[in-house]
């Protein structure tokens, strides 16, 4: 749940600044461009759900080995990751890629697999 609402996050800042080239220059810091962008819907529920995922994060933390939190985790989010590019943004699929999420899936069934 909480790498769910950590890669929607990420997809809506994303998508809130796949309008614009960003610079770090103090005049594109502080144009009206970038505080609208920072100001977007987009931006800013994805602000709101970044929030929730790391509140999120804290009760696991809590509740299970940092380990273990973190490998799942990391795992979840490079799926979602790979699967909202495709369906959403149409970046490019391919085997290699296919192949290395299995991989990365695999491994975590086999690092938590009962001997």
């Amino acid at each position: 749940m909480a790498s769910c609402i950590l890669v929607t996050a990420q997809a809506l800042w994303k998508k809130a600044f796949s309008s614009v080239v960003f610079t770090f220059s103090a005049k594109f810091l502080f144009s009206k461009d970038f505080l609208g962008l920072v100001f977007s819907i987009p931006f800013m529920t994805g602000a709101f759900l970044y929030l929730v995922a790391t509140v999120f994060y804290l009760y696991l933390f809590n509740r299970y080995s940092f380990y273990s939190v973190q490998s799942i985790m990391l795992v979840a989010s490079i799926t979602l990751a790979f699967l909202i590019s495709i369906i959403f943004f149409h970046e490019a699929f391919n085997f290699f890629k296919l192949g290395g999420l299995a991989l990365l899936i695999c491994g975590i069934v086999l690092i938590y697999a009962k001997a």
